[in-house]
C-alpha cells in the first residue's frame, strides 16, 4: 500500500508481516481494535515457533491454514517470537480477559498496558518506537457477526486524527479489514475508503 504501511482482510497477516520486516521491528506494539486478539493457539515449542518465524514460506503456509495461528492468536506467536518488549492494548471487547496471558507476559519478560482511553495510550507511547496494529472493527459498534452499526465519519475522523503523530512516525502500521466483524460487506468498503488515503495522506 505505501512504505511501512500493510492492509490485510484477516488481522492474521500482521503476524506475517512483523516476521518479514523484523529489521524495522520497533519495540513496542500498540493494538487498537474491538477485540483483545490475546489467544495463544500456536502448540508448539519455542524452539520450534522460533525456525517458523525465520521462515517465511512456512509461515505463510501454517497462517494459510488457519488453526494455528488465527485472527484472535497472531499476537502471542509474536510476543514468544521476542518481536516486541511493550505491548500496548486499547480495546472495547468485555466478555473475554483482556490481553495477553500472565505466563507469556512473564516468560518472555513482555510489559503489558491495559488503557481506558485512547489519549492515555498516546501519553505512554514513542510515535517512532511504536508498531501501529489497526482493526477498523474498532468503529463497529454492533456486536453481531456480519451487522453494523459503525461511527459516523467524523467520529471516525476525529479518532483518527488523534493518532496522527503516530501514523506519521511509525515504523509500521498493520490495518485490517476484518470483513463480518467491521459490519456488512458495505459497511467495511465504506470504512475502508475513508480511513485508508487518511493513513496515506499522513504517511506521504
Amino acid at each position: 500500500m505505501a512504505p511501512g504501511v500493510w492492509v490485510m482482510d484477516d488481522h492474521k497477516w500482521a503476524l506475517w508481516v512483523w516476521a518479514t520486516h523484523r529489521d524495522i521491528l520497533p519495540r513496542t506494539l500498540f493494538h487498537v481494535d474491538y477485540h483483545w486478539d490475546g489467544a495463544n493457539d500456536f502448540s508448539g515449542d519455542d524452539k520450534s515457533l522460533t525456525g517458523l518465524l525465520s521462515n517465511p514460506k512456512a509461515l505463510k503456509k501454517v497462517i494459510s491454514e488457519d488453526r494455528l495461528i488465527r485472527k484472535d492468536s497472531f499476537i502471542s506467536p509474536a510476543i514468544r517470537g521476542h518481536f516486541f518488549r511493550n505491548i500496548h492494548f486499547y480495546c472495547y471487547q468485555r466478555n473475554i480477559e483482556p490481553g495477553l496471558s500472565p505466563e507469556i507476559l512473564m516468560h518472555n519478560r513482555v510489559r503489558q498496558y491495559i488503557h481506558p482511553d485512547i489519549a492515555t495510550a498516546l501519553n505512554h507511547l514513542n510515535p517512532a518506537d511504536t508498531a501501529l496494529d489497526l482493526d477498523v472493527d474498532i468503529f463497529n459498534r454492533s456486536i453481531f457477526f456480519g451487522q453494523g452499526d459503525v461511527w459516523t465519519n467524523d467520529e471516525i475522523l476525529s479518532f483518527l486524527d488523534t493518532l496522527k503523530d503516530l501514523v506519521q512516525k511509525a515504523p509500521l502500521i498493520t490495518i485490517a479489514l476484518s470483513y463480518c466483524y467491521s459490519g456488512t460487506e458495505a459497511d467495511t468498503h465504506r470504512l475502508a475508503e475513508l480511513i485508508l488515503p487518511w493513513i496515506l495522506s499522513r504517511r506521504a
